[in-house]
Parts: C-alpha cells; sequence; structure tokens
C-alpha cells in the first residue's frame, strides 16, 4: 500500500486488519487501496478502529460495509449495528481474545 505504508500517522495493525476486512468482504486486491483509502477518509470509522487497537477497554469492533459511488467501502463502530443492517448487509467482528 504504497499511499498507506509510508504514512506516519497509519498504524501497521490497522492496515493489517483493514485488509483482512477487505479480502473476507470480497474486495479484489488490485481494488484494496482504494477501499483503505475510503475507509481512513471516515473520521468516525478511523476513530473507532484506532480506539479498538490502543484501548484495550474495546474488546469489539464491527466493521459494516456498503457501496460509496459504485464502490467498496466500510464504516466501523464499537456498538453492534441494528437488526435491520444485520438482515440486509454482511458484518465483520473483530475480537480481541486476550487482554494485554
Amino acid at each position: 500500500l504504497p499511499g498507506l505504508r509510508g504514512d506516519p500517522g497509519v498504524d501497521e495493525c490497522a492496515v493489517w486488519l483493514l485488509r483482512r476486512v477487505a479480502a473476507i468482504l470480497g474486495v479484489p486486491r488490485d481494488r484494496q487501496e482504494g477501499f483503505l483509502q475510503r475507509f481512513l477518509s471516515g473520521e468516525a470509522a478511523a476513530r473507532a478502529a484506532l480506539c479498538f487497537l490502543q484501548d484495550r477497554g474495546a474488546p469489539v469492533l464491527f466493521f459494516l460495509p456498503f457501496e460509496k459511488g459504485g464502490a467498496e467501502c466500510c464504516t466501523a463502530a464499537l456498538e453492534p449495528p441494528t437488526v435491520e443492517f444485520l438482515r440486509k448487509r454482511k458484518v465483520v467482528v473483530a475480537v480481541r481474545t486476550q487482554r494485554e
């Protein structure tokens, strides 16, 4: 990820996690960089991911996919999505299995 790896504001763990989410959601490799850029441009999603990665009190992170202008995109939240959202879309959940 040329535009992301060199960015000191982007954590390597966050890039790894977002790549896994993109793969699970079926985003082709050649479109993953755009997926990550769109994710990181969403302030609330980036803040939730950072909170999950840095705050040991946030044991779960929900990735909620959607389309934006015909391109795959995703947001993240520390709270579970609504039942209506779950009926329409798939959700990827990251769970902290061990407290550090």
